[in-house]
């Protein structure tokens, strides 16, 4: 915006569009005055200075004479007073017309700018420094409906102004002045005739030449039309806005060439999540849709897409919590100018209730189906009497029964005519009826005429239109009465093997008692005793015995079946190849084989099912991915093991360990875990056998099994099995037991009383210096003091006050060559374990046997 006045030209500056040089004094009488006066006074005074220089010496050097040269003076003073007053005439004379010339240029100038300030198109107004109206231009009369320019000028502009927009003037106004300029000012006019316009104010100030504020010069744009447009666009917006959330709607835009979406909050909220945890882009929204039903979206994209026509998509979302809900959505691609796909712009709606219904529909359907299915293609008869005791419906069994070949050869029959005794028919209608409800046996007659044993439940309903019926179930007992004599004989036979089984079993103990002596007698007598005969005769005679006492077993179906020798390596690998079908793609599956594993005496099969049931359980454990840790390993269970451990029996077993990252379980589930039925998962989701199934294999072949879990860290199995003793070159020696070098010195810091003694009297035994505390705070004393004789710090992760990891924070730099072990009796998944792992340290997870201990810290013992 020019600073200038009206005619937009700065005082001292030329308007070259008009090619006028304006002098500073233009317009200003008194001005142009004083400059024609200076003007004269100056030439007049140089002219004389000249004159009288030049003529006195050229009047002397012509004449020499001083009378002379006193008359030629005379003539050139009267020369020069004419000289000068002719000067001084033309001069007055050219200023006084340059002057005339001066202001008709002026005035030309301020014509031809007021007539351009009057027919603006655009509002002008000029205020004084106190915001008065000094002048204005048409448009702005027209703009506030104002008549003539001299009922405006003067008065304040707050007049003009909106009421509640004389606060913002009061703001605006001081700094307008301050600062010179005023750019895009919103304000709000009232017309004349009490109507509001809208305008934007642009401005500047104009200054004399000191600085001083003369006035402002401002154009007003009327925006009017554009602010109620945009008010319309607002209210349309918010009036769809509306409607869509009234059709609860959600609406998206995708931008293809950048891979970016826009997301309305009720677009976030079908997804089951939030516009603040949604990134925005393509990729984000592919991965929030079910891994199913992504080829078919995409399919229906590359359809839309290439066809230009309506995209239509019916999917499963995934929402964080796992679940899934059905969403339908219905777009149309947008195209540049070169027929590239510029945006995406659809809606989306839940479904979710409509095809649950649905499938609810569908199940039901199909229920209903089996149900029909069923009854065509049950083994019993199935029929339906109306009140008048005709037939109106039968099954295949039922006219397989009668002896019919189809249901148009039964229905209108009456029912009472396949009873061979028609009394006893009619007695079986009137009970129905008098009763509602009947189960009898009776003689049939089929159609051809021939008779069987017939057992029926009958009773009474109502059809869809309220009429009596009697529907009616039977079953040809013929051969079941023939069973039933059979059966008679067959309880007599199990009362036979029951006595032979407890017979046998008594006569094993006494066997076992003549045998083992007569081997014990055998091998203390030599060849040439006169009793060896007598003794040999009596082994004999108790192997006949054990013989036949295998007979009596093998009657009474008690005999013991051998199952096979198995590798359990061998079994878990033979499975690791469906495993990832089992468990799915979001777990991990860690596999770590033991070395050297024993053998063990199971069913493989069973065995199979045992590791399926427990990564099945375990993936449950996992909705949102995870970890799935198996291990295998020789291990040894001697007294104090078991006397730590109940549930342990001494010996060698073989372990199988099944650990996850799940959500662990609580005390409370862990008590009932391996009941029957008993399970955590939603109705349908589970029958609760899958563990006590578990338990009843590992029972069946002499195992244990032992379990430990915590709320949020995980669970893990952990399968025992008897190792069967077989060549040490499969198996591999009995090896010894580790034994200290002298001198090494052993800190076990463990809260638990039993667990701190077994572990004391195992490492006493293996040769090692002991020393043992009860909680962190006494672990970290006793190293303070003593940590340069300690070459071993065995620490439980968890202990009252410090646990194992505080203890090693604040030694571990004071002590760099003392070595940690860590023992636990959570999965090494738990996060306060998380630190063993992660830094390299040992961890040996409770419940551990008394081998696993010491080859655990020589190992360590033994490290470089």
């Amino acid at each position: 915006m020019a600073t200038g006045p009206a005619g937009g030209c700065h005082p001292r500056r030329t308007c070259g569009r008009f090619g006028l040089q304006v002098p500073r004094w233009q317009g200003n009488k008194e001005g142009a005055i004083r400059y024609t006066a200076l003007k004269i006074a100056v030439i007049y005074a140089l002219a004389s200075v000249v004159w009288i220089l030049l003529s006195d010496r050229a009047v002397g050097w012509l004449t020499g004479d001083p009378l002379v040269t006193a008359r030629m003076q005379q003539w050139k003073g009267l020369f020069f007073v004419l000289g000068t007053a002719a000067l001084i005439f033309w001069l007055v004379r050219r200023g006084v017309a340059q002057l005339a010339r001066s202001r008709e240029t002026v005035a030309a100038s301020e014509r031809y700018f007021r007539a351009l300030f009057e027919q603006a198109p655009t509002a002008y107004q000029s205020l004084d420094d106190e915001g008065r109206i000094l002048d204005v231009n048409e448009a702005w009369l027209r703009l506030l409906g104002c008549g003539d320019r001299p009922e405006v000028l003067g008065r304040h502009i707050g007049e003009f102004l909106e009421e509640s927009q004389l606060v913002l003037l009061q703001e605006r106004f001081p700094n307008f002045k301050a600062t010179g300029t005023l750019e895009d000012a919103e304000f709000v006019l009232q017309r004349r005739d009490g109507n509001l316009v809208t305008v934007t104010v642009d401005g500047r100030i104009q200054r004399d030449d000191d600085g001083q504020f003369l006035r402002t010069h401002c154009v007003l744009h009327d925006i009017t039309d554009r602010k109620a447009h945009e008010r319309a666009l607002r209210d349309s917006e918010r009036r769809l806005s509306l409607a869509l959330d009234g059709a609860r709607l959600g609406t998206f835009v995708w931008y293809m060439k950048g891979g970016t979406v826009r997301w309305s909050e009720r677009q976030a909220e079908l997804y089951g999540t939030t516009l603040d945890d949604f990134d925005g882009t393509s990729g984000d929204v592919l991965d929030r849709i079910h891994p199913d039903d992504r080829p078919d979206v995409q399919a229906e994209l590359d359809r839309a897409r290439s066809e230009d026509a309506m995209l239509v998509a019916e999917y499963r979302a995934v929402w964080p919590d796992g679940g899934h809900h059905w969403l339908g959505t219905a777009g149309r691609f947008q195209f540049d100018a070169d027929g590239e796909p510029e945006s995406l712009r659809g809606v989306t709606m839940d479904i979710d209730s409509r095809k649950r219904a649905e499938a609810d529909r569908d199940r039901m359907e199909a229920e209903l189906r089996l149900r029909i299915d069923a009854i065509e293609t049950a083994l019993s008869g199935f029929e339906i009497v109306d009140a008048q005791g005709r037939f109106l419906y039968a099954n295949k069994a039922a006219l397989n029964m009668w002896g019919y070949a189809s249901v148009d050869e039964v229905v209108g029959r009456e029912a009472v005519t396949h009873v061979a005794d028609p009394a006893e028919g009619q007695r079986i209608i009137a009970a129905i009826r008098e009763h509602g409800e009947i189960s009898v046996e009776y003689t049939a007659m089929r159609k051809d005429g021939s008779t069987f044993e017939v057992w029926m439940i009958a009773r009474a309903t109502e059809d869809a239109e309220g009429r009596r019926v009697f529907m009616g179930t039977s079953i040809d007992v013929t051969e079941r009465r023939q069973l039933e004599e059979q059966l008679r004989q067959a309880r007599n036979m199990e009362a036979v093997g029951q006595l032979a089984g407890g017979v046998a079993h008594d006569f094993n103990n006494l066997l076992q008692v003549i045998n083992g002596y007569a081997e014990m007698a055998l091998g203390d007598l030599d060849e040439s005793h006169p009793a060896r005969h007598f003794v040999s005769e009596i082994g004999s005679a108790g192997g006949r015995a054990a013989r036949l006492v295998g007979q009596l077993l093998a009657f009474s179906r008690r005999q013991v079946l051998e199952p096979e020798i198995v590798e359990l390596n061998e079994v878990v690998e033979g499975l690791l190849e469906i495993a990832g079908r089992i468990v799915g793609e979001s777990i991990r599956i860690d596999w770590t084989p033991g070395r050297q594993l024993g053998a063990v005496t199971a069913d493989h099969g069973q065995l199979e099912q045992v590791l399926v049931n427990l990564w099945i359980n375990s993936r449950d454990a996992m909705p949102g991915g995870g970890v799935l840790t198996i291990e295998t390993e020789n291990v040894r269970f001697d007294s104090d093991d078991c006397r730590l451990h109940a549930w342990a029996r001494p010996g060698r077993y073989v372990m199988l360990s099944v650990t996850d990252s799940g959500s662990g379980m609580d005390q409370a589930t862990i008590d009932r875990i391996w009941e029957p039925f008993f399970t955590t998962k939603p109705p349908g989701k589970g029958t609760g056998l899958g563990l006590s199934t578990v338990y009843g294999v590992v029972r069946q072949h002499d195992g244990l099994i032992h379990l430990s879990s915590e709320p949020g860290h995980g669970t893990t199995f952990k399968i025992y099995l008897p190792l069967v003793d077989r060549p040490a070159a499969s198996v591999g020696d009995e090896e010894p037991a580790p034994t200290a070098d002298s001198g090494e010195t052993i800190l076990v810091a463990e809260d638990n009383d039993e667990v701190r003694e077994l572990v004391r009297n195992v490492l006493v035994q293996a040769g090692y210096d002991v020393v043992v505390v009860a909680d962190g705070a006494s672990a970290l004393a006793h190293l303070q003091e003593h940590g340069a004789d300690v070459d071993l710090a065995l620490l439980d992760v968890i202990m009252p006050g410090l646990g194992g990891r505080d203890v090693h924070d604040q030694v571990r730099d004071r002590f760099p060559d003392l070595r940690f072990l860590f023992t636990s009796g959570y999965g090494p998944d738990g996060e306060h374990t998380d630190f063993v792992l992660d830094t390299g340290f040992e961890l040996l997870q409770k419940p551990f046997v008394a081998g696993a201990l010491t080859d655990r810290v020589r190992r360590i013992l033994d490290q470089a």
